[in-house]
């Protein structure tokens, strides 16, 4: 009996002794030492970044209404015009033919696809209009809702984003009913001329410049803006249809972006976008407009097939504050899809990828363990966590292959 329990003290001794054993032996493993981050709340955004390019919004080709003598353009690039006053081109029209019935059909048919022209118009700008005036009373009580706090902000800023959309879409529409009911002048009054069998001058008086005073064709600017192209500057015979000059307003840009498929989607109207690389000291600020319906197959610099989709955005800046920016012209664009003021996030460079998921080292009691987690909306600074982790917890940055659950750590002191 007594051997036994002696036995037994025997056993216990030599189990404490390895215990012990243990525990000094894990205790003169070397720390190593690491960089640590904290998990905390707060804002974060996710973007697209891409190149973009600067584009008119309204881009208006000037062509020949009518058959005739083109009189010599004298507008150059760059010069201004003024809607209903500048004078772009003169034609003297040729001699009417009375019994040249094809010519007169065309003439009516071009009338007759001015006017629905500017039927469609119009309803466009009648529908933009209704709804600008919606937009507008929605955006009236969301900030009367907000001064008594019975609404968040974010819904004033949506409300703000859509009221401003519509804006430039109405802005857009109302150019456009313009545009049309000019071609639809045009259109009457090149009938009229076809029409006519009352004598016109010849072509030796046009060349020298005689005879533009009466039956000659005149040509105004349908639209404020300068001249961008001459496209017919010599003086020439013209059919109907020919482009002569092409204007816009360089002051209404907006900023068209190459994004691939797979961001496309994630992209909605009225997405905040942020612009640089401009050439400008401060940043400029935009919303999306569009995400255009189709994509088109484009050859990368690494000779990689890649189905990319044009993203429109309007710009917020008025034309004053970026004066030097013209047409064509490149800039960097971040596309904000996603954000929020207070949500659980990480450092992005903590993560670990596994094969079902992510994972994050946490310190411990000095040690490092490996922890599943959750992720949601990702940057390369921060990623959202949406499970595994809580406020407060360290883990460990560019995590080495050193780095295993259990490991002794020491974090870095923080410049």
């Amino acid at each position: 009996m007594r051997k036994q329990t002696s036995g037994w003290k025997w056993a216990i001794a030599m189990l404490l002794l390895a215990v012990g054993g243990w525990f000094v032996y894990r205790s003169m493993q070397p720390q190593l030492r690491v960089d640590a981050a904290m998990v905390d709340r707060g804002p974060m955004e996710a973007w697209i970044d891409e190149d973009g390019k600067t584009r008119l919004q309204d881009r208006y080709i000037v062509s020949a209404p009518l058959a005739g003598n083109l009189v010599r353009i004298q507008l150059r690039e760059g010069d201004v015009v003024e809607a209903g006053k500048t004078n772009l081109a003169t034609i003297h029209p040729a001699a009417p033919g009375l019994l040249d019935v094809r010519q007169r059909r065309q003439a009516e048919a071009r009338r007759t696809a001015a006017a629905l022209a500017v039927d469609q118009s119009r309803s466009r700008t009648t529908a933009v209009r209704e709804s600008l005036e919606l937009a507008g009373k929605t955006l009236e009580r969301q900030e009367y809702l907000k001064e008594r706090d019975s609404t968040a902000q974010q819904d004033v800023d949506i409300a703000e984003a859509e009221f401003q959309s519509l804006k430039a879409q109405m802005s857009v529409a109302t150019i456009a009913e313009a545009i049309a009911k000019f071609e639809l002048e045009q259109a009457e009054a090149a009938l009229l001329h076809v029409e006519s069998d009352e004598p016109l001058p010849t072509q030796g008086q046009v060349a020298e410049g005689e005879g533009v005073q009466g039956e000659d064709f005149h040509i105004v600017a349908p639209i404020d803006g300068r001249v961008l192209r001459v496209l017919q500057e010599s003086q020439a015979v013209v059919q109907p249809g020919d482009a002569l000059l092409e204007i816009g307003d360089p002051r209404r840009l907006e900023i068209e972006i190459d994004v691939l498929s797979p961001d496309a989607v994630k992209i909605r109207a009225n997405d905040p976008v942020r612009i640089t690389g401009w050439g400008g000291e401060q940043p400029l600020h935009g919303r999306v407009r569009l995400v255009e319906p189709g994509a088109t197959t484009k050859i990368s610099s690494l000779g990689v097939e890649e189905q990319r989709v044009n993203v429109v955005v309007d710009m917020d800046e008025p034309p004053e504050e970026r004066e030097t920016l013209g047409d064509a012209f490149r800039v960097d664009a971040r596309i904000i899809y996603w954000q929020s003021s207070d949500v659980l996030r990480v450092p992005s460079s903590a993560l670990l990828r596994l094969s079902d998921g992510w994972a994050v080292y946490r310190i411990e009691g000095g040690r490092a363990l490996r922890t599943p987690i959750q992720v949601g909306h990702r940057n390369p600074r921060w990623t959202e966590v949406l499970e595994g982790l809580s406020p407060g917890q360290q883990v460990i940055e560019y995590p080495s292959d050193k780095i295993n659950s259990g490991v002794l750590v020491l974090p870095k002191p923080t410049s």
